[in-house]
């Protein structure tokens, strides 16, 4: 007869002791019932979601929501949720040549909610755009960001703390903080772009 918990032969001097014993020793008795507090159903089976293999009865006790077998496939799977949740283009970019393409996708996303919007010519401006507002100059930082495992929204720190909004550039979006309405109401917004007559 085999063991409830770590499947291992139970011994004969055991089962003359203790005939209705489903454990092999009392680690297992133990383990089998803090396994029955933690899940409904006594046999736990679970697959790593990495590597394949059967996670082990010791550390479903310790983590029961775990998806993977090892501390390695852990890592493994996070690399792989980070690289799904912040998709980057295949081809390898130069860090000046990302901020850059931030930068121009922010100008566009301004220009097309009708504002308009001045770049700065060198990197070591204390920001990098402007949009004139009811002739008012407010400043834009653009941060290339990304989401952690999470879900939360991180960006690399600003040594330039003038800007007025920081516009966080994600691969499918741009978050601007403060929200671009409490900045730039929209029942005052100037249109740049003039319908044709």
């Amino acid at each position: 007869m085999n063991c409830s918990v770590c499947l291992e032969l139970i011994p004969a001097h055991r089962l003359k002791r203790f005939p209705h014993t489903v454990t092999c020793s009392a680690l297992c008795t133990t383990n089998r019932y803090k396994l029955r507090a933690i899940h409904p159903s006594r046999h736990i089976a679970k697959d790593c979601e990495t590597c394949g293999k059967s996670i082990s009865v010791g550390r479903l006790i310790r983590s029961p929501h775990t998806k993977t077998c090892s501390h390695e496939c852990s890592q493994q799977r996070g690399h792989v949720l980070y690289l799904q949740q912040n998709r980057r283009s295949d081809v390898r970019l130069t860090p000046g040549t990302v901020g850059a393409i931030g930068e121009l996708r922010v100008a566009i996303d301004l220009l097309q909610k009708g504002h308009a919007v001045f770049r700065a010519l060198s990197s070591s401006c204390p920001c990098d755009l402007a949009v004139l507002h009811n002739n008012k100059l407010i400043t834009v930082e653009v941060k290339t960001a990304s989401i952690t495992r999470s879900g939360k929204l991180t960006c690399p720190n600003s040594k330039k703390q003038v800007h007025d909004v920081l516009a966080a550039v994600l691969p499918d979006q741009i978050v601007y903080i403060p929200d671009l309405s409490t900045v730039l109401p929209k029942g005052s917004q100037p249109s740049t772009n003039s319908a044709p007559s």
